[in-house]
């Protein structure tokens, strides 16, 4: 049985690092999909390309697509037009599998570079200990900045599906993120915003929640006062909680090696 990780990629290298050192162990092919521009349009490097080096050992692995997003800057706001650059860089991880030999019982995990997997569900799976559902998702904690700030409420949309239901389903890898259904317990870590005040407030103005790219929410200082406070970046009604690294029985694995930046 084939295990193939399939995601997008913008610039989170370190957390591209983690993800592939992880997840090694039981991945047979790594989908890494980048584009040339932003989900706002904008022209920007390419990250992996230009720092494919630092990954030369997993090059047996890494099917790289690069893609040219339809929507250029300035986009419209009106037609919707940052999510479609950003639902159509993830779509483009079909192309990825064209490169692939796969079975009908060969599975594709579909998420997002910071939603990391537990790789002891993955172990469970490569080893048949684990039967997976067709579709099933995955039931994340969920944490902001660093392993210290933690969302109550869990995260579902990472999925694990076997590639024959994903064939004859006829959805697009965007519509199946939102697919509601089956989920393993405790099955892996969303490290999201996981980055200094730079990187976070780059992020929010070129991503396709362009309705956040305003000063108040990008301003280096909020940010800063946010990362320190635990809080929410956009000010909604959302529950965190402070948890010291020393009391948190489900931390990712290999935490102490690749994420010392986040402690």
């Amino acid at each position: 049985m084939k295990i193939v990780d399939c995601f997008t990629f913008y610039n989170e290298l370190e957390m591209l690092n983690y993800r592939l050192n992880l997840l090694d162990p039981y991945v047979d092919y790594f989908i890494i999909v980048e584009a040339h521009q932003t989900h706002v349009g904008k022209e920007k490097p390419l990250f992996f390309k230009e720092n494919a080096e630092r990954f030369k050992q997993f090059n047996d692995k890494i099917i790289h697509i690069i893609v040219e997003l339809p929507h250029k800057y300035p986009c419209s706001i009106e037609k919707n037009e940052y999510w479609k650059n950003e639902n159509y860089q993830r779509d483009c991880i079909s192309e990825g599998l064209d490169h692939i030999k796969l079975n009908e019982d060969d599975i594709l995990i579909l998420s997002d570079l910071d939603e990391i997997p537990n790789p002891e569900l993955l172990r469970g799976i490569k080893n048949k200990q684990v039967v997976p559902f067709d579709l099933v998702s995955l039931e994340q904690d969920l944490y902001y900045y660093n392993l210290r700030c933690r969302i109550v409420s869990k995260w579902y949309h990472s999925k694990i599906m076997k590639y024959g239901w994903y064939k004859q389903s006829d959805l697009t890898f965007n519509k199946i993120r939102e697919v509601t259904n089956h989920a393993f317990y405790n099955s892996g870590w969303h490290l999201s915003y996981f980055g200094n005040s730079e990187f976070i407030s780059n992020k929010l103005k070129n991503f396709a929640h362009q309705e956040y790219n305003s000063k108040e929410f990008t301003d280096i200082s909020n940010i800063e006062d946010k990362i320190k406070t635990c809080k929410d970046l956009f000010g909604r009604n959302q529950e965190f909680e402070i948890i010291a690294i020393k009391d948190n029985k489900n931390l990712p694995p290999l935490y102490e090696k690749y994420l010392t930046n986040f402690q």
